[in-house]
This record gives structure tokens, C-alpha cells and sequence, in this order.
């Protein structure tokens, strides 16, 4: 039965390190629901119970969060093999934080929770492989947010652009690196607006401080960069 999906969930976070045979055991195990949707069908509803952790089989999806004046805007887009909801999952009660729709048609598995954190009767390690992913991507996604909650004590927007893009380049040691957002979304992530942030990016260009073009970023002066940076 879930044979024809094992293309699509191979290799993403949650069976990372798991074999395609095993796999195929491990979805028998857990009995996930696929589900179709056409072009603009909710997938999810912000505030409702959730089937369990979301699972792109085809097509990609549109999250989208409300603002407290009901303005709605995409926060990401999943493609195939992408996850979701997969720590709102656990919670008790699990109720979805955001609204997620299909971009188009697409297939959805929805891995029950309670599946994935009991073990079946016969113990198996591949399942055991899993929760051990599903902690690391909890524990990546707790880490995500204490850095930005960092970045939202620093007064200034050129401060929290820097101290960004210092994070990187202390990550990798290369001054010239590809950012994982969109511009719209790391305003987001920085707490500020895109317009704003984009006019930000250009005087610091323009200063000699950095270059980019799109994701593609290059740190010109690091002293500069670093000195910007106050908390």
C-alpha cells in the first residue's frame, strides 16, 4: 500500500539514516492517512486539532500565518518531502499554530503522533532511528528560535541584519555564503519589515560593508559587520 511513496519521504528529516525496506515497515507500523487536495484546499486550519505530522507526498503547500488584524500572509512554501507540523504534533491537545494550503494538487501524509512516539510490539530500530531524528528536529527548531530571540534584543535593524549574517559566517568560515531565506521571510525572522530591511541592505552595500544578490551574500568589511552589533 504505501510502497508508491517511498520516492517521496525518502532521505527527508524525519527517516533520515532509515532504509527504503525498513521504511516501508516503518509506514505498514504507523498507518499514516494520505490525503488529496486541489489548488487552494486547506490542508490545515490554525487552531484546529491536527491529524498528525504532515508529510508532502506530491505537489507543495503554502503556510501561511494571520496577523492579530487578520492579515494573512505566506510564511513558507513546502515542496515534496517536506515536513510540517511536526512539533505542534505532540502537544496536548495538538492544535495546528498556523493554516497550511495546497499550492496546488497534492498529497499529504499525516503520521499519527501517537504512533511515532510509542513503539510497536516488536520494538523495532528503525523506529527507534525516528524518534531519535524527530528529537534532533525539535531540538534544531528550540535552538532556531532562542537565536532569534536573540536577534530581537538588539535595538537597531542593521544590528540584527549583522548579527545574522555574522551567525553564518562564524557557522561556515566563508565570507561568501547563500542565506536559507527569502527576504521576505528573514524580515520576518528579524522582526522587522520588509521594506525596511531591504533600504537597510542597500546603505550597507552601498557603505562597502557587504554585497548581495538575492540569497547570495558576500561580507566585504567584518569590522564593520561585527561593530554594528549592540545589544
Amino acid at each position: 500500500m504505501y510502497e508508491v511513496y517511498i520516492n517521496a519521504v525518502r532521505g527527508n528529516s524525519l527517516f533520515k539514516g532509515i532504509k527504503d525496506n525498513d521504511l516501508l515497515s516503518l509506514l505498514e507500523c504507523t498507518r499514516p492517512e494520505v490525503i488529496s487536495f486541489q489548488k487552494g484546499e486547506t490542508v490545515i486550519m490554525s487552531g484546529e486539532k491536527l491529524k498528525g505530522i504532515g508529510i508532502v507526498v506530491s505537489g507543495g503547500v503554502d503556510v501561511i500565518k494571520e496577523t492579530a488584524g487578520g492579515d494573512r500572509y505566506i510564511f513558507a512554501k513546502l515542496g515534496r518531502g517536506a515536513v510540517f507540523a511536526e512539533a505542534a504534533a505532540f502537544l496536548n491537545p495538538s492544535i495546528a499554530p498556523v493554516t497550511v494550503a495546497s499550492a496546488g494538487k497534492s498529497e499529504i501524509m499525516f503520521l499519527p503522533a501517537e504512533r511515532v512516539i510509542f513503539s510497536c510490539e516488536k520494538s523495532c530500530n528503525f523506529h527507534s532511528i525516528m524518534i531519535r531524528n524527530i528529537l534532533e528536529i525539535l531540538s534544531n527548531k528550540a535552538m532556531l528560535l532562542n537565536k532569534k530571540i536573540e536577534y530581537l534584543t538588539i535595538k537597531s535593524m542593521r544590528g540584527r541584519i549583522s548579527a545574522y549574517l555574522l551567525n553564518i559566517y562564524n557557522k561556515s568560515k566563508k565570507t561568501s555564503f547563500k542565506i536559507p531565506y527569502s527576504k521576505s521571510d528573514l524580515a520576518d525572522y528579524l522582526g522587522v519589515t520588509r521594506p525596511s530591511m531591504s533600504r537597510e541592505l542597500g546603505r550597507m552595500r552601498d557603505e562597502g560593508i557587504i554585497n548581495f544578490n538575492g540569497r547570495d551574500f558576500e561580507i566585504i568589511d567584518l569590522n564593520r559587520l561585527a561593530g554594528s552589533v549592540k545589544y
